[in-house]
């Protein structure tokens, strides 16, 4: 145990610190950093996916926390280009195939199809699209979302607020509430039951 008045003299705290006993602590922590940053490192080796990104970003800022070079870790700055690269190239074309099928979430999957298929530095082309494709998708989807939002109503919704999104999303898919086997006439009338 150590002296109180001991605490208070400036001394003590300048041997404290030579004596490395802050460091050892200092130094238990950094170790894990570093193992975990090397964790990080060796889950995108093994295998780029979908959440390689995640660990790529958890690599770079347990390195940065722990104060230690890429080469102390044992990669270089341009291992981790390629595998951020291979990373986005592969989170693109995993949107890609989300997009592709017919949800009402495919209007709003196309965004992450261009973020990162830029962030990679790739066209569209390269990823076997085009944006007169992605357009499509992006109608397809509206139209989808038209069809949930009408199924919805239909279903005994407790929101009259569907009856505007069936509206709304036929609107944006460029489709007439004939269309899509409904009309003006039955949204208000199945609005009307829900307040009912």
């Amino acid at each position: 145990m150590i002296n109180r008045s001991k605490k208070k003299d400036p001394r003590f705290w300048k041997r404290w610190e030579q004596s490395g006993a802050t460091g050892k602590i200092a130094s238990r922590k950094r170790l894990k950093l570093i193992r975990d940053a090397k964790s990080s490192l060796t889950y995108v080796r093994s295998g780029i996916n979908d959440s390689s990104d995640i660990f790529i970003d958890r690599f770079e800022r347990l390195v940065a926390e722990a104060r230690v070079t890429l080469a102390f870790i044992g990669t270089s700055e341009e291992e981790i280009k390629k595998l951020r690269y291979a990373t986005n190239v592969c989170n693109a074309k995993s949107w890609l195939t989300a997009v592709r099928r017919p949800s009402s979430n495919s209007s709003a999957w196309v965004i992450y199809v261009r973020k990162y298929s830029q962030a990679a530095g790739v066209t569209l082309e390269f990823l076997g699209t085009n944006e007169e494709e992605l357009d499509r998708l992006i109608i397809a989807g509206h139209l989808e979302s038209a069809r949930e939002w009408l199924r919805l109503i239909r279903n005994s919704s407790t929101s009259s607020d569907c009856a505007q999104y069936v509206t709304k999303y036929a609107r944006m898919a460029g489709v007439t509430l004939e269309f899509l086997g409904t009309s003006e006439e039955e949204l208000k009338q199945l609005a009307k039951l829900v307040h009912a």
